[in-house]
């Protein structure tokens, strides 16, 4: 069964109920032919390569996709490669995004750093950025609100606001902001109990056995069915994820769409796809 909504003012999109089940309406087999295809947006992949890379479709995104030691940088006017490290980083768990900046510490630095790469998501531009801070690596990120990031250095008992976009830092007492509100917790209990942020989200993607939903409310809608690998990241109504090394998007107005396959992701993905 499938409810369609009509208005002069708003956009819907059919809402599908299938062996009681939510389904988006791109999973219902032969439904295409019964309502109007305007439902359906038609989009093309332009399939071409940039070095290792298959690219399909990147979909106005900018896309900044760790290579051990560089980045790509891709985007619908330019592809290139951002040079940052000598040496090679299988893993750069403490890089983080916030709005159109990526905050990435210096890895070559060891096993303390006091300078960080920021990267403009809009254009590709890097800047390195000195403090004076010595900050160890034995660090994670609590997560982001608003424009900063929330680092805590786990070895040194310390938590640092970042704020990129101004290069500045500075050392807060502890903190962890819980679905829409920053609350004072003890710096030992957010280590001992591995405290890290926590939002609501109106759209709430999850992975359920390999599955893709979409959570709203008490409801959960299924949006792919295939084997998910991973989900990478959301933006508002919109889903990332893994499909062995296949980076997909998910939108309910416009299904489920191929991005870019990279061989490198079918064994590491950790915290290596960044998009804004």
């Amino acid at each position: 069964y499938c409810l369609l909504i009509k208005s002069n003012k708003l956009d819907f999109y059919p809402i599908c109920k299938e062996n009681n089940e939510y389904k988006s309406f791109y999973l219902i087999d032969g439904l295409k032919g019964k309502i109007s295809t305007s439902y359906y947006k038609n989009i093309k992949e332009d399939k071409s390569t940039y070095k290792s890379l298959e690219l399909y479709n990147l979909n106005d995104n900018k896309y900044l996709l760790w290579n051990y030691n560089y980045f790509y940088y891709l985007d619908n006017n330019k592809n290139e490669s951002i040079n940052l490290f000598n040496n090679d980083y299988y893993q750069i768990n403490l890089a983080k995004s916030i709005n159109n900046y990526l905050f990435i510490p210096n890895y070559d630095q060891g096993y303390a750093f006091n300078e960080a790469y920021i990267i403009n998501m809009k254009n590709g531009k890097k800047e390195k950025w000195k403090f004076k801070y010595d900050i160890s690596m034995d660090s994670r990120v609590l997560g982001t609100n608003k424009k900063s990031i929330f680092l805590l250095d786990e070895k040194n008992k310390t938590l640092y606001e970042i704020v990129p976009h101004k290069k500045k830092i500075r050392k807060v007492s502890g903190r962890i902001f819980e679905n829409g509100k920053m609350k004072k917790y003890n710096i030992n209990t957010i280590i001992n109990d591995k405290l890290s942020f926590s939002y609501n989200n109106y759209y709430d993607y999850k992975v359920i056995n390999n599955k893709l939903y979409l959570a709203m409310g008490e409801s959960k809608i299924l949006v792919n069915n295939d084997n998910i690998s991973a989900l990478i990241t959301t933006n508002n109504d919109t889903a990332f994820y893994l499909i062995k090394d296949t980076l997909y998007m998910f939108n309910p107005y416009y299904g489920n769409i191929r991005l870019i396959t990279n061989f490198e992701w079918e064994f590491n993905f950790e915290n290596m796809i960044f998009i804004y």
